[in-house]
């Protein structure tokens, strides 16, 4: 990062804001993993592994062909009030867990689990569990130290600051600043600044040079929140077999 850029990232970093604790009663849970070749898969992955596999078969095979479900082996409609008790029970397994935190790939993974085990799939499904971040990413990784939860949780209830974080985290020079407002007491009000329309300018212009910083304001299309994932599988399960 040049001395230009930190110039600018110390003057956007100066403002102030302390974030909410909203504790969850902790509960423990396993989450089963398999090695195969030398990539680690939780329970979700291998099944769409396995399904993706079947699918070859049955496609590539001659004279084997799906059998349509039958009406009894169709499981109860869902309501969004199961859908929340499901998605919280598995959130709560991780005793550091708060809600409105970020959450990843292997955080909801149980719950896919879970809605397939009592068959209950979708076309999208695949692709809202992709929309998370793997656990291993970088924006992941920063919010799960200990001054990353703190900033994590003073932020939490302002309106598109995961999208914008996550943004910062693309580019080398966006860590930077990442880094600058975990460390600082004054982080979430820059943040503030950062959500309005002149302060993205600002953060544009730090980020210009590098391609992966370009086009702050625009959203990332990930989902980061329990909120999001209950409202997508509603939208999924519940609206859906509503109309």
């Amino acid at each position: 990062m040049t001395s230009r850029s930190r110039d600018a990232v110390a003057r956007t970093v100066r403002s102030g804001g302390k974030g909410a604790n909203i504790r969850f009663p902790p509960q423990s849970q396993s989450t089963e993993y398999c090695y195969l070749g030398r990539v680690y898969m939780g329970r979700f992955m291998i099944r769409r592994f396995a399904f993706v596999m079947a699918a070859i078969f049955v496609f590539c095979t001659p004279g084997v062909a799906a059998e349509p479900d039958s009406p009894k082996s169709q499981p109860q409609p869902l309501t969004r009030k199961a859908i929340e008790a499901l998605v919280t029970k598995h959130l709560r397994a991780n005793s550091l867990y708060m809600p409105g935190d970020l959450v990843s790939q292997g955080d909801v993974e149980p719950v896919f689990n879970e809605l397939i085990e009592h068959g209950y799939r979708s076309p999208d499904m695949e692709g809202l569990y992709d929309s998370f971040l793997p656990d291993r990413d970088h924006f992941v990784k920063s919010m799960r130290t200990p001054e990353g939860r703190m900033f994590m949780r003073s932020v939490a209830r302002l309106p598109g600051a995961y999208d914008r974080l996550e943004r910062l985290s693309w580019s080398e020079t966006g860590r930077s600043l990442l880094a600058e407002l975990l460390a600082s007491k004054d982080g979430k009000k820059a943040l503030e600044h950062m959500l309005t329309e002149e302060g993205a300018k600002v953060v544009e212009t730090i980020l210009a040079k590098d391609p992966r910083g370009r086009n702050f304001q625009l959203p990332t299309g990930k989902v980061h929140t329990a909120n999001e994932l209950i409202d997508h599988l509603s939208a999924m399960f519940v609206d859906a077999a509503a109309q």
